[in-house]
């Protein structure tokens, strides 16, 4: 919402927050999927930490859960506008 709302009042901003949130989303995309190729329990490991395991929002790109890239993407966002 800070995003969104400093983005309407600069537009300059809008650039600078696209930029970094897609910038964060590859890189976490990019540890993510590496660190779940390395490991060999990937399942039991998402079953035991992950609260939304099973449920509607268990929704995976490459088995990378797609709310942790959505929460990259906002993260970036913001923190590039800062």
């Amino acid at each position: 919402m800070i995003v969104l709302v400093a983005s309407l009042r600069n537009g300059s901003l809008a650039s600078r927050a696209a930029i970094g949130g897609i910038s964060a989303m590859t890189a976490l995309f990019a540890v993510y999927a590496a660190g779940f190729l390395l490991s060999t329990n990937t399942e039991f490991v998402l079953q035991n930490i992950w609260l939304l395991y099973g449920t509607s929002l268990d929704m995976r790109i490459v088995g990378v859960p797609l709310t942790e890239l959505l929460w990259g993407l906002a993260f970036g966002a913001l923190a590039a506008i800062l």
